[in-house]
């Protein structure tokens, strides 16, 4: 019996506001087309900067509740948040968190999933352990999604040298272009009204902003599954 999907797409993430910057067109493209859309956010981002906006210990509350207002703002109607350690999926027990994932891929039967590429984008520890989780998950999991997509730009990050994070080297020998594009500029004040929602996460807008704000217009990603075998990358109406 073929898979039967309930859920047009999912988006796997380590922390509140992955979600934002790559996928909020398209999360919200379906929705506007009546698909149902889900995300699962592995922690609840207790591990970032305060900005002054309340103590290290009252984070994971606030970052949940931007979380929830940006998802909203996007329509999202199925939002997973879970509560594994920011900063330690990598040492946590990835049995646990991999039956968590896989429970969620058998109830919603998602027809399409967004997640981070093996370089986590950046290198981050949780953004590069989500990518192992994930891929796991889909080898155990008795549903499987028609396909799979990794964030992708166009260059590879050019970051400094961090402790616990991937080498920049590595970062880009590990980098997939982007094999679809989707045009998303009708879709920019959904896009800028959910970012504005993390307002812990202004330094990260900013940053967005200044070396990735064509991501506001067109949303990138490389498929992974099936793979893809044309000769350059293509703009689609969906993924």
């Amino acid at each position: 019996m073929p898979n039967e999907f309930k859920s047009e797409l999912m988006v796997i993430v380590p922390h509140p506001d992955d979600e934002v910057f790559s996928a909020a067109g398209i999360l919200r493209k379906c929705v506007d087309a009546d698909k149902i859309v889900s995300t699962v956010t592995l922690t609840r981002g207790g591990a970032g900067r305060t900005l002054g906006l309340c103590t290290q210990e009252e984070l994971p509350e606030l970052r949940e509740k931007e979380l929830r207002a940006s998802l909203d703002i996007l329509g999202v109607q199925e939002q997973h948040i879970l509560d594994y350690p920011d900063g330690g999926l990598r040492e946590y027990d990835a049995s646990v968190i991999i039956a968590d994932i896989v429970s969620r891929l058998e109830s919603l039967k998602p027809k399409s999933i967004i997640t981070f590429a093996p370089n986590g984008s950046n290198g981050h520890p949780d953004h590069v352990a989500t990518n192992k989780l994930v891929l796991e998950s889909l080898q155990r999991s008795e549903h499987k999604p028609q396909s799979v997509y990794y964030y992708a730009t166009e260059t590879p990050y050019a970051g400094i040298v961090r402790p616990d994070f991937m080498h920049p080297d590595e970062v880009t020998k590990l980098h997939l272009p982007p094999t679809h594009y989707l045009d998303m500029k009708d879709y920019l004040e959904f896009k800028l009204r959910a970012m504005g929602q993390y307002e812990s996460q202004a330094r990260s807008v900013v940053m967005f902003m200044g070396k990735l704000s064509r991501k506001l217009f067109f949303e990138s990603f490389h498929r992974v599954s099936p793979e893809f075998k044309d000769s350059g990358a293509i703009t689609v109406n969906w993924l």
